[in-house]
C-alpha cells in the first residue's frame, strides 16, 4: 500500500523559496531559503530546512500554475517544430 503521508516540512511549503548559488556556471540549490508567508514573524531572514511549523500549507496551486506553464512552453515549442519542419520540407523542393 503506498504512503500518501505529505511531510511538512519547508521545502514543500507553497511559501518556501529555495536559494541558489552559481557554481561552476550553473545554478545549485543550497541548503536553505526563506519563508514569505506574511503571518510569520522575521520570514524574510533566510533559514536552513526547517521540520515545519503552523503556517505550513502544501504547494497544489504552485502545481497546478506549473502544470499550465509547462502545457504552454509545450505548446509553443510544438508550434516551432511546426515551422521548422514547414522551413525544411520548403527546402526539400
Amino acid at each position: 500500500m503506498e504512503n500518501s503521508t505529505i511531510i511538512q516540512n519547508c521545502k514543500n511549503c507553497k511559501f518556501f523559496i529555495q536559494h541558489y548559488a552559481i557554481k561552476r556556471g550553473e545554478f545549485c540549490w543550497v541548503g536553505c531559503g526563506q519563508c514569505t508567508n506574511e503571518n510569520l514573524k522575521n520570514n524574510r531572514k533566510p533559514f536552513r530546512f526547517a521540520v515545519g511549523c503552523a503556517l505550513w500549507e502544501g504547494d497544489d496551486q504552485i502545481k497546478k500554475k506549473e502544470v499550465k506553464n509547462m502545457c504552454s512552453i509545450l505548446e509553443d515549442i510544438e508550434n516551432h517544430l511546426n515551422r521548422i519542419k514547414q522551413i525544411l520540407q520548403l527546402d526539400k523542393e
